[in-house]
């Protein structure tokens, strides 16, 4: 039991290691919107298709989000882009409105935050996992946002 345990462990300490800190060389380029979670509904940009996490609710908010991917509106959400350029420089694009600010990543321990100043500063929790880009919006419901590097 004991062997087992110390296995556990290193295995545990291995993988946390392998956590990957993001860097501003990581960031730099320009990232377009793969994916959305809102609340456990799943829209994904690259397919077309809404889907619902188990134990998310089906309700009508759901008929709307796929009515929306299916619209014009979604043309706007899916051609979305953010990019990161030397010197800490911020760019967000929807549709033909443009916004610039800087940026600068911050980290607690457990977790890695993107400071944005564009115009208001936002803080957003942000991974980075099988060549996603993760922001996590600091809301009272689940707001996830994907971005796929470019």
């Amino acid at each position: 039991m004991k062997k087992l345990n110390v296995i556990v462990i290193t295995l545990f300490a291995f993988f946390s290691a392998q956590a990957q800190t993001i860097t501003e060389a990581d960031l730099l380029g320009e990232w377009k919107l793969a994916k959305m979670d809102f609340n456990g509904v799943l829209m994904n940009f690259e397919t077309n298709e809404v889907t619902v996490a188990p134990g998310a609710e089906e309700n009508s908010e759901v008929e709307d989000l796929k009515a929306m991917l299916q619209s014009g509106m979604s043309e706007e959400i899916k051609n979305a882009r953010i990019a990161f350029k030397p010197n800490f420089v911020f760019e967000s694009r929807e549709g033909d409105k443009v916004q610039t600010g800087k940026y600068k990543l911050a980290s607690d321990g457990a977790r890695q935050v993107l400071l944005v100043d564009t115009p208001e500063v936002m803080t957003i929790d942000i991974s980075l996992k099988e060549g996603l880009l993760t922001w996590v919006l600091p809301t009272s419901r689940t707001f996830i946002m994907y971005f796929k590097k470019q």
